[in-house]
């Protein structure tokens, strides 16, 4: 198959006549491409028509003509490209049928196994298709470091990934907290050396006033260490008390756990109760946190708390207490009639008060105790009413009089309306069965 183009045209309609000529092309379909170019003959008598140009244009026409059939012709076009793979060879703008490329994998990346990296040119200019061959590459694990552990941020180790660092308590973090997996020299590394967690330290604590504290020699206190302190003795009966924290602790922000304590001379009162014992820090002398119990004697009562501290400034706390006597509470039984009981009479009542005589059946003499000598003299009489209680009687018995009366009033009353009712009802029926009605 092929295309021809010849002869020559002559274009017409202008003052003057010319001839331009066009070139030969011979495309064939195959393996070669020929093309001929013929320069234009033009007759020497003629004049130079303004249309001489073509002589420019007419190569870059073939040029455009030529690039439009070479695309059309039977190759591939370039080479897809990939995420984790690049081309191992330059890139050319079309491939035959046949030819092949072959992938590497890029920086960070490595190749999976079993996974093909070579592409071909298929006769539909095609490229036989490829999956991704290679996979990020991983930094080494670095392990937790010691009193600390590695976080890790992406859950992996794979390049591009981070990992965070974090001490114990008690102990802080020298180097970089937060290391990258990143490429270096074609492969990859962490972005730097691991971190390690030093213990938190503590300088000496403070010295007291006659006092000291335990390994008082040792210049660095690392976190957790202990230090006691004590006060110092001296000649004489009053020693010096440790008041405050007897311990401090060497803690995680390297500060001492508290102020330390002070070494003073502290007495407290001798702490007299009246009526009462101690039972409890029975010494003579009360220094700093001397603790004192109390426990009153029988038929008293303890006014404050039964247990008292020495405290810092020479008081106690709380205020020494105090027994005070108990008291009797009044009784509320009514009297106990011990002899007869006698009532006036009272004539509103029609004398139906009358006297009530010995009813508990105490005998009114006491000639019958043994050790009893009789007197002339006669008791006096404890369990007669008085005025007040017969008033209270009387109004009592005429409420209850008036209260049975209008009861007693209101029933006869209602019988009586039955009755009559019942009289009528019977005396018309009667008279409706003889007939009157």
């Amino acid at each position: 198959m092929g295309i021809v183009a010849s002869d020559t045209e002559a274009l017409t309609g202008f003052s003057a006549p010319y001839a331009l000529g066009f070139p030969t092309i011979s495309i064939f379909f195959s393996e070669k491409i020929r093309m001929s170019f013929a320069p234009p003959m033009a007759s020497a008598c003629r004049r130079e028509s303004p249309f001489t140009s073509w002589r420019t244009v007419g190569p870059l026409l073939m040029s455009v003509v030529f690039h439009l059939l070479i695309t059309h012709t039977d190759a591939c076009a370039p080479p897809p490209r990939y995420e984790t793979m690049r081309l191992m060879d330059p890139i050319k703008d079309s491939y035959a049928p046949g030819e092949s490329v072959k992938y590497q994998c890029r920086l960070g990346y490595m190749v999976k196994p079993s996974f093909a990296r070579t592409a071909v040119c298929q006769a539909d200019n095609s490229w036989t298709p490829l999956s991704e061959a290679c996979t990020k590459k991983r930094c080494s694990n670095l392990g937790d470091p010691g009193n600390g552990r590695v976080i890790f941020t992406n859950e992996t180790l794979e390049f591009g990934s981070q990992i965070d660092f974090v001490c114990d308590e008690g102990h802080y973090l020298i180097g970089k907290k937060t290391l990258y997996c990143e490429i270096a020299e074609g492969s990859v590394r962490w972005s730097g050396d691991p971190p390690i967690c030093e213990r938190v330290l503590c300088a000496p604590p403070p010295n007291i006033e006659n006092g000291q504290y335990s390994n008082m020699g040792k210049e660095v206190f690392a976190y957790s260490d202990v230090v006691h302190y004590s006060c110092n003795r001296q000649s004489g009966s009053d020693q010096y008390s440790l008041v405050g924290q007897e311990s401090l602790v060497c803690s995680a922000n390297g500060e001492w756990s508290s102020e330390p304590p002070k070494c003073k001379v502290v007495k407290c009162i001798f702490p007299d109760v009246q009526n009462a014992d101690r039972i409890a820090g029975l010494g003579t002398k009360f220094t700093y946190q001397s603790k004192v119990t109390f426990r009153c004697h029988a038929g008293f009562v303890i006014n404050g708390s039964n247990t008292i501290t020495c405290e810092e400034d020479g008081l106690w706390v709380p205020p020494i207490p105090q027994c005070v006597k108990a008291s009797t509470s009044p009784t509320t039984k009514p009297p106990i009639l011990s002899h007869s009981v006698s009532t006036a009479p009272v004539s509103t009542l029609a004398n139906t008060v009358s006297p009530i005589s010995n009813p508990s059946a105490v005998p009114t003499t006491p000639s019958s105790i043994p050790g009893y000598s009789p007197s002339t003299k006669q008791p006096p009489i404890s369990g007669v009413l008085d005025g007040g209680s017969i008033a209270v009687i009387v109004v009592a018995v005429l409420m209850a009089g008036i209260v049975a009366s209008v009861f007693l009033y209101k029933y006869v009353g209602h019988r009586r309306r039955g009755l009559k009712t019942s009289v009528l009802w019977e005396e018309a029926v009667l008279a409706q069965k003889s007939g009157c009605i």
